[in-house]
C-alpha cells in the first residue's frame, strides 16, 4: 500500500514479471544459487513499487525473525520489535534468548530501536545488542507509561506519556487492549 491505497493487480504484475526477469538473469549468472522463495519475491516487488512512487517513508514489517529476513536490507529510521515469544522455535531457537538474538538482528547501528518486550532474556539480548551497535534503545514498559481511559464496542482510549511528550485520550480505531501497546510502539518509533 501507498498512501492507503493496495497496488492495482495489473501493477503488481508488471512488477513480478520485472523481479523474475532480474532472477533469471542473477540465476544464469550464478549470482544466485536459488529461486526467490514467495515472500522475498513478494518483498522486492514491494520496495520496488515504494521506489517508483518515491516514498519517503516506508513501514516495513519482518516477515520471521529479523537477521536473516528479506525486509533487513533496508537502512531504517527506526526499529520496532513489539515483543519476544516462543515462535517459529524450529528457524530462530529453542530458548527466548535465541529468539531475541534473531530478532535482534534487525538493529542498525546508531538507529534508535523501541522495545516492548516483557521477558528478562529477551530484554537483556535486546539492550546487550543496543548496546554493541551503539543504538539508543527505548523499552516502552520502563520509560514510558500506557494508561487506558476509556472503552467502547470493544475499542478502547488511552493516555501515553513518553519520556518527551504526553499524549491524552487516544482513541484506538482497532478493537482489543492490546492495540494500546501497538499504538504506544508506533508513537514511540514516530518520535
Amino acid at each position: 500500500r501507498v498512501n492507503g491505497r493496495e497496488i492495482s493487480p495489473r501493477a503488481l504484475a508488471r512488477l513480478v514479471s520485472r523481479v523474475r526477469s532480474k532472477e533469471e538473469a542473477l540465476l544464469r549468472e550464478q549470482r544466485i544459487d536459488h529461486r526467490l522463495t514467495f515472500f522475498e519475491l513478494v518483498t522486492a516487488c514491494a520496495f520496488l513499487h515504494f521506489s517508483e512512487t518515491r516514498v519517503q517513508i516506508a513501514v516495513t514489517e519482518v516477515g520471521l525473525g529479523g537477521r536473516l529476513d528479506a525486509t533487513n536490507i533496508v537502512s531504517p529510521r527506526a526499529c520496532v520489535i513489539t515483543g519476544i515469544s516462543y515462535d517459529h522455535q524450529n528457524l530462530l531457537g529453542k530458548t527466548l534468548g535465541a529468539i531475541a538474538r534473531e530478532k535482534a538482528g534487525i538493529v542498525k547501528p546508531g538507529v534508535p530501536v523501541v522495545s516492548g518486550c516483557t521477558q528478562p532474556d529477551a530484554i537483556r539480548v535486546l539492550r546487550k545488542q543496543a548496546d554493541r551497535a551503539g543504538a539508543p534503545i527505548l523499552e516502552i514498559d520502563r520509560q514510558c507509561a500506557i494508561r487506558i481511559t476509556g472503552k467502547r464496542q470493544g475499542h478502547y482510549s488511552m493516555d501515553f506519556e513518553t519520556p518527551r511528550s504526553i499524549y491524552r485520550n487516544l482513541r484506538l480505531s482497532l478493537a482489543g487492549r492490546f492495540q494500546a501497546r501497538n499504538a504506544a510502539l508506533a508513537i514511540a518509533a514516530v518520535e
